[in-house]
């Protein structure tokens, strides 16, 4: 179930600092995370989930599909501009960005989830490859007001692929919604299980020559800020500087002239394939 009242932040982060889950309860400046106090966050249950099982858990906001954990549940945050597997966010940063912990050691995780010692006595949640964290300025379950802070922090996504039933077989699909090529975070296209399909014209690796009138009868799968590539899944730059995903390489696209989840008619244009996972 979910829950809409506000959560009072003061109060857990006084408990995580009494248990000495923090490295520090300081209010010292820390690069990039000066973000402002907020009056609202994360409670202390959700610092350690009750099930503390791997925070696979998703919402629907107005900013696309996001990972969520605890009771009540927050959304969870990374900062991919970092390095991967390190613990920079101590001190006020911890403050403003608290890290979701956790006591699960690594016997059972499997990729794209694993555990980062903090070096202060406690370990945190990691999803591929970057720690996680719940935003103080998040008051209710779907708030995503931490997204593009300081153009640093986003929203934890899982990636926005699945497979599908066609008569082809099992093809690649859309899972949820996708960010359009204005840019706006709550500007999506809402092709969700729509078919998957590259361009035998993508010759060169890590380029799309779909563009102008191309590209509006072949919508880019365009990649919101912040995505973190895994596994098959990379992410190239097109002409115009907007970020597209590419499977093996090759870039991804929709067919305009598909409907609903099944239809695979680009397949029948030449030079247009659907994607066989």
């Amino acid at each position: 179930m979910r829950h809409t009242q506000p959560r009072h932040w003061q109060l857990g982060f006084a408990l995580m600092c009494a248990a000495g889950l923090l490295t520090s309860c300081s209010s010292s400046d820390d690069d990039d995370n000066d973000d402002g106090p907020a009056t609202s966050g994360p409670t202390d249950s959700q610092l350690v989930p009750d099930d503390d099982q791997v925070p696979s858990d998703t919402i629907d906001t107005d900013i696309g599909t996001v990972l969520v954990a605890g009771e009540p549940q927050g959304v969870l945050y990374t900062r991919p501009a970092d390095e991967e597997k390190t613990n920079t966010c101590i001190d006020t940063c911890a403050e403003n960005w608290p890290p979701l912990v956790t006591e699960v050691t690594t016997t059972d995780i499997h990729d794209p989830y694993d555990i980062l010692d903090r070096g202060d006595g406690t370990s945190q949640w990691m999803f591929k490859g970057y720690p996680l964290y719940y935003y103080q300025g998040d008051a209710n379950p779907t708030d995503t007001t931490g997204n593009a802070v300081n153009e640093a922090w986003y929203v934890a996504r899982p990636d926005p692929f699945d497979s599908a039933d066609t008569s082809l077989g099992e093809t690649l699909v859309a899972n949820g919604s996708t960010i359009t090529a204005a840019g706006d975070p709550s500007l999506r296209n809402e092709f969700s299980r729509r078919t998957l399909y590259t361009f035998e014209d993508d010759t060169t690796e890590g380029q799309s020559s779909c563009n102008d009138a191309c590209a509006d009868n072949w919508p880019p799968v365009y990649a919101d800020m912040g995505a973190v590539a895994d596994s098959d899944y990379s992410l190239i730059t097109r002409d115009d500087d907007t970020v597209q995903w590419a499977y093996k390489g090759d870039p991804l696209y929709f067919y305009i002239g598909d409907s609903v989840e099944g239809d695979i008619a680009g397949n029948d244009l030449p030079k247009w394939s659907v994607v066989l996972p």
